[in-house]
């Protein structure tokens, strides 16, 4: 992000936003500096950690800030799942009402008119008396 806010085009080509090695060094400091603040200070667990190399899994970066608000920011599922809508209620956010539009009572053809339904019938068509009856109907 540039001193504007905005999001800078990436100057080289690389795969990640960071170098994964320089981030996995990163990485392991910081965890170690955050076991020793927390008072673990066993010099031999320590230093075992150091012994190998981390490894850091690094995503490709996302297309840009919206991909990565989606993803990871408050849209995120988990957000969606309850803090979003405490948030919205906290901050007094007025969600429009929605007025559903829907044709499934007007007339097919000419979409005027009420269409009254009397009687509905399952994906799989009409049972077999209204069949029988279309045969007799038919058949006189």
């Amino acid at each position: 992000v540039d001193n504007t806010g905005k999001w800078q085009k990436q100057l080289r080509s690389s795969k990640y936003l960071f170098a994964v090695k320089a981030l996995s060094k990163v990485y392991r400091a910081k965890y170690v500096a955050l076991l020793k603040a927390n008072g673990i200070n066993d010099k031999r667990l320590l230093n075992s950690l150091f012994d190998k190399d981390w490894v850091v899994y690094a995503k490709r970066p996302f297309g840009g800030p919206k991909q990565v608000v989606r993803h990871y920011g408050i849209l995120s599922s988990t957000w969606k799942r309850g803090k979003l809508q405490a948030l919205q209620t906290k901050l007094l956010v007025q969600r429009p009402k929605e007025s559903i539009k829907t044709m499934l009572h007007k007339c097919p053809c000419c979409k005027t008119g009420t269409l009254i339904i009397i009687e509905s019938f399952g994906i799989r068509g009409p049972p077999e008396k209204y069949l029988l009856q279309k045969q007799l109907v038919a058949a006189v």
